[in-house]
């Protein structure tokens, strides 16, 4: 199975921290955020990595050809460097010829723990491009809001709200069918600003 994994940001709010290394390669317990992440995925019988990198991919491309993730754990990890910043559905659109039918994607500077495998066997009759992992916060207003119907069909997603409170907010990790990238535009295009809300109000 493949998963796509975003870690082409610059990571601005780090400051020096990333100064000359993308924030998904900073250190925890002993090793790079993304190699934990790595590993819990091929837990769940990921085994098709693809890395879509930008900023300071030489890092991310040294990273690829020292791990023992490849060489002990058996994984196959690509890297697809965008030319230039393209964002979130950008960059999916640029490694298009590598994607398979049906795949994960998810953000590489975060760790949503939940069984992933969850959002591939989702039965819904509805005709779909993308699922996505949802988490209910007691306050939302740090975050999009999105909104759902019965049978777990989004209907909207929201701007932050104006006040404290709870909701439903976007996990970052999705779902997708390679055909999703027909509905992306030229140029830097977000999935969580434009697309998504685009598929979820049927303006796609």
């Amino acid at each position: 199975m493949q998963c796509a994994i975003l870690i082409g940001g610059l990571g601005t709010r780090l400051g020096a921290l990333v100064s000359d290394c993308p924030k998904p390669m900073l250190p925890v317990a002993g090793a790079p955020a993304l190699e934990h992440l790595v590993r819990d995925l091929a837990r769940y019988g990921f085994d098709d990595v693809l890395l879509l990198a930008g900023y300071r991919s030489e890092v991310v491309e040294r990273f690829v050809a020292e791990t023992d993730l490849v060489r002990r754990d058996g994984l196959k990890i690509r890297v697809v460097v965008e030319p230039e910043p393209l964002g979130t559905a950008g960059a999916l659109r640029y490694a298009r010829a590598d994607l398979a039918p049906e795949f994960l994607m998810l953000n590489g500077d975060s760790f949503f723990d939940f069984n992933v495998l969850d959002l591939a066997t989702f039965a819904t009759d509805e005709p779909w491009l993308a699922r996505m992992a949802l988490r209910r916060v007691e306050d939302a207003s740090r975050f999009g809001v999105v909104e759902l119907a019965e049978g777990g069909i989004v209907t909207a997603m929201r701007e932050r709200p104006d006040g404290p409170g709870p909701g439903l907010i976007n996990g970052g990790v999705y779902w997708l069918r390679r055909d999703i990238v027909e509905v992306i535009g030229d140029g830097q295009v977000s999935l969580e600003r434009t697309v998504f809300p685009a598929l979820a109000s049927g303006g796609l």
